[in-house]
């Protein structure tokens, strides 16, 4: 799994200031969620802001909530009345 890894952190060209996102598509159970985490927890605090998204159709009311509030906590943007 190790060279898989290495190959996507290549394709990702982490150290590039542009934005990147990449898809995981394949049946359930094969690891998506796996490979998507060893990714994402050794990379996101080099990131102003980082957010790992599983099973986005069951979670979407939560999560947008959440983002809205960590992006109002961090002062990325502002809610005015």
């Amino acid at each position: 799994m190790e060279s898989k890894m290495t190959e996507m952190r290549s394709l990702l060209q982490l150290d590039s200031d542009e934005v990147r996102k990449i898809g995981i598509l394949g049946p359930s159970g094969i690891g998506k969620t796996t490979i998507a985490r060893s990714l994402f927890n050794p990379h996101s605090q080099d990131f102003q802001l980082s957010v790992f998204i599983d099973n986005i159709k069951r979670n979407y009311a939560i999560l947008m909530t959440t983002v809205i509030r960590v992006l109002v906590e961090k002062s990325l943007i502002s809610i005015e009345e």
